[in-house]
C-alpha cells in the first residue's frame, strides 16, 4: 500500500468530520485536534502502515518510579491503552501513545472507531498523568504475571 492509499483514506476521514480536504503534508504527516487532543496520522517507514500517536503528557522526575511500570503494565496484552503502545520521545521525554494499522486492511469504518477509543486513551490517561495518578484500567486476566503457554502449545 502506499501513500495513495493514506491520501484516499484520510480524505474519507475527512469528509466525514468536516474536513473535505484532509491530506497529509509534505512530511506524510496530517495533524489534528479532536476535544484538545492533538492526533497526528502519519506513514510508516514501510509506506504500508498509517502510524496513529499523540504526546499524552510528561511525567514529572520524582513520578518516574511509579508512573512507568503503570504505563508497561497497561501496555500488557494493549488492555490499558486501547490497542496502542505508550513511548517515551526520546527529544522531548514526554509519554507518547502510537498504534499502528495496517493500510492495506484499514478502511474508514474501522478508521472512525480507531481514533475514538485512541482519542478516548489518550483523554484518560493524559487526566492520570495530570493528577499523578498512575493506575491501569485493564489489566491482562487479572494477573501481575504473563500466562505460561498452555499445554499442548508447541515452542519453536
Amino acid at each position: 500500500m502506499s501513500l495513495a492509499t493514506m491520501t484516499s483514506l484520510l480524505a474519507e476521514f475527512g469528509a466525514v468530520v468536516g474536513i473535505p480536504d484532509l491530506k497529509p503534508d509534505a512530511e506524510l504527516r496530517c495533524n489534528m485536534m479532536f476535544d484538545d487532543v492533538a492526533v497526528s496520522f502519519q506513514l510508516g517507514p514501510d509506506d504500508e502502515s498509517l502510524y496513529v500517536y499523540s504526546l499524552v503528557g510528561t511525567v514529572a522526575e520524582a513520578d518516574t518510579a511509579v508512573a512507568y511500570p503503570a504505563l508497561l503494565r497497561a501496555n500488557y496484552a494493549l488492555e490499558g491503552t486501547a490497542g496502542s503502545t505508550f513511548s517515551l520521545d526520546p527529544r522531548s521525554g514526554g509519554i507518547v501513545l502510537i498504534r499502528a494499522e495496517r493500510l492495506e486492511t484499514l478502511r474508514l469504518g474501522r478508521l472512525e472507531a480507531l481514533v475514538e477509543d485512541f482519542v478516548n486513551a489518550v483523554e484518560r490517561w493524559a487526566e492520570q498523568i495530570r493528577r499523578g495518578q498512575y493506575e491501569t484500567t485493564g489489566t491482562a486476566r487479572g494477573g501481575d504475571e504473563p500466562e505460561t503457554p498452555a499445554p499442548g502449545i508447541v515452542r519453536v
